[in-house]
């Protein structure tokens, strides 16, 4: 149909509107629609409107002619729904026209089924929805709302939502919800409606859990914490961690741990860390564990408690007192790759509760590290542990701290591996018991 035919296009009679085929809409631009009188515009079938294009609609209909139309479709002879492809055409003004005819009818907008909610563009939402509007839909059609409707509405209009719709929501909705909407969630203690104890964590980006703030990322429960994804744990921050108890820590898997940053084990307290079991411990990356501090890292290693019980008998007891007893070190569920990876103070912390095989992971820089006095409380089994560049590795500071004992007990395979710098530090006892004597042309 030519350009020039406009008023020939107004001019014909319902029935040939109604037999207009859809390829022939589809080319119409919106002038076409603007000044059609609205009887005419209601002949038009579902497939014919959504043949016409979105900027044809958004030009030539006005709010209230999809009210009306939407009201035929749904009162008519035969009674029927608009299409998905029609509904995703529509604009924020064709929705908010969605509205009752009458006073006290059922707002139109409520009358539309989840699929159709769901095709809705996030423009249309932003402009056909008012905050009250998305409160009124049903729970049962939340779920088939999804991304759009996220970027669509407003953080204004986000707070329309109820906990149960929160609750509702799919798993597209949440994957697009950012930190701005989490952190306008209201908590159990400054809203009547817990909105935050609504929400399912489980979909949430590492992106979207590292934008919540601190204070609100401590309301959250331990079961919320518990359906962190592993991928979400990622986004975790210092503070965020540090705003959570024990047993929230504790709440999570190791294989959620294994997802933390090294900033987010560096929030760990020793207050919070209290609570972690040695399966955590493990599980926490070689990277990330260099973020843990010497006193958090130490809180795993304390072999001395108080027993929760009171004891009747015991050398360091009397009837109707507790006993002191021993609590394993978590130190032996340290892995090699983590070994290898702390630093010398973290090492200093851990390295007199090290066994001889965990000795071995110890890295060459963090050998070096080791205080004068720690050297002297390790066992002849730890020394036994040592390579031979690790021994090398040695500070000649701590030299002094190697008994005459301890050389004796080394391998020859060991002591081979003392440097020059080292050797010179040796007392004249020790240089004995190396079986090395004065001989330094070894060293040359």
């Amino acid at each position: 149909m030519p350009v020039n035919s406009i008023s020939l296009f107004r001019s014909l009679s319902d029935s040939q509107l109604k037999s207009l085929a859809p390829v022939a809409l589809s080319k119409l631009d919106s002038s076409y629609f603007t000044n059609l009188p609205l009887p005419k515009k209601l002949q038009f079938s579902t497939v014919q409107l959504e043949s016409i294009s979105a900027t044809a609609l958004s030009g030539g209909f006005t709010g209230e002619d999809i009210n009306a139309i939407y009201t035929n479709f749904r009162t008519g002879a035969n009674p029927s729904e608009f299409s998905l492809k029609l509904m995703s055409k529509l604009n924020g003004v064709h929705l908010a026209g969605l509205t009752p005819t009458t006073a006290g009818a059922t707002d139109l907008k409520l009358s539309l089924t989840g699929t159709q909610l769901g095709s809705i563009s996030a423009g249309a939402w932003k402009d056909g929805f008012t905050k009250a509007d998305i409160t009124n839909i049903a729970d049962s059609k939340i779920a088939s709302l999804g991304a759009s409707f996220v970027a669509g509405v407003s953080l204004d209009q986000f707070k329309g939502l109820t906990s149960l719709q929160i609750e509702n929501l799919s798993t597209g909705a949440l994957k697009a919800l950012t930190s701005a909407h989490v952190n306008n969630m209201a908590s159990s203690a400054t809203a009547s409606i817990d909105r935050l104890g609504a929400l399912k964590t489980g979909s949430l980006t590492s992106k979207t859990i590292s934008g919540i703030v601190p204070s609100q990322f401590g309301n959250l429960s331990t079961t919320q914490l518990k359906n962190i994804s592993n991928a979400g744990m990622q986004g975790i921050t210092r503070d965020q961690m540090a705003s959570l108890e024990a047993a929230d820590v504790a709440a999570f898997s190791p294989a959620q741990i294994s997802g933390l940053s090294s900033s987010a084990i560096s929030g760990l307290t020793v207050a919070n860390a209290a609570s972690m079991t040695a399966d955590q411990l493990a599980a926490i990356s070689p990277k990330a564990i260099t973020g843990m501090s010497s006193a958090v890292l130490a809180t795993f290693g304390h072999v001395d408690a108080i027993a929760a019980v009171p004891a009747t008998t015991g050398v360091n007891s009397t009837p109707g007192s507790p006993a002191i007893a021993a609590v394993p070190s978590k130190f032996g569920s340290l892995t090699n790759a983590q070994i290898k990876a702390l630093t010398g103070d973290q090492i200093n912390t851990v390295i007199t509760s090290l066994t001889q095989s965990q000795i071995g992971a110890v890295s060459n820089k963090a050998i070096a590290s080791i205080t004068p006095e720690n050297m002297l409380l390790l066992s002849q089994d730890q020394i036994n542990g040592l390579s031979r560049t690790q021994v090398s590795s040695i500070s000649t500071r701590d030299i002094v701290s190697l008994s005459t004992t301890r050389i004796s007990g080394m391998s020859s395979s060991q002591i081979s591996g003392f440097t020059k710098a080292q050797f010179n530090e040796f007392t004249d006892a020790q240089r004995s018991m190396s079986g090395l004597g004065n001989n330094i042309s070894m060293f040359v």
